[in-house]
């Protein structure tokens, strides 16, 4: 049975959207993790505060994570299609190829500007490794480390997205999945 042409790099793609989709899932723990944690100090610093003896990091520490919950978290909802931007168009655009279409430039407008913008995250990162934070006394460069990160991530789930509105388009063009091709 002979694959049909770009039937290796199909089920590469395929092999790997299924394991980013993994990785995007352990963010999604990662991240609800944090939100946890971000919950459990604020709620030690109100009774600690409340018993007179607030805990001098405690609303630096919540800052910091929230930072970080939110860069990591920014992937998940890019990747999982659950942006505001997503929702309107879905709401207000009923024709699927004009959605279609709308959904790829925003995933390309969407994929530069997080490109754009990770060259001078990694230069704050740097700029800041020295500056130390007020109460925990952690480089700055460490909490601002989440935004090169996270610009990254966002570029490997618009990559995703991008790829899968091609592939969801060229199912539509053949009739069937690509597996179904290789089959007949």
């Amino acid at each position: 049975m002979r694959e049909p042409e770009g039937g290796g790099l199909m089920n590469l793609l395929k092999k790997a959207d299924g394991y980013l989709d993994k990785f995007f899932k352990v963010l999604y723990y990662l991240a609800g993790y944090l939100l946890m944690i971000l919950l459990i100090v604020c709620a030690a610093n109100v009774v600690t505060r409340t018993a007179g003896h607030p805990l001098a990091w405690a609303d630096e520490l919540q800052r910091f994570v929230m930072i970080w919950m939110t860069f990591l978290a920014a992937p998940v909802l890019i990747v999982r299609k659950e942006h505001l931007v997503v929702d309107l168009v879905a709401t207000f655009v009923h024709n699927e190829k004009a959605r279609r279409i709308m959904y790829l430039t925003g995933n390309v407008i969407l994929l530069v500007f997080v490109i754009y913008f990770t060259g001078p995250c990694i230069e704050l990162v740097t700029k800041n490794l020295i500056a130390k934070s007020a109460a925990m006394r952690i480089p700055m460069g460490y909490v601002y480390l989440c935004m090169p990160i996270g610009m990254i991530l966002c570029a490997v789930g618009q990559l995703k997205n991008i790829l899968g509105e091609f592939w969801q388009m060229k199912e539509q063009e053949t009739g069937g999945t690509a597996e179904e091709e290789g089959r007949n």
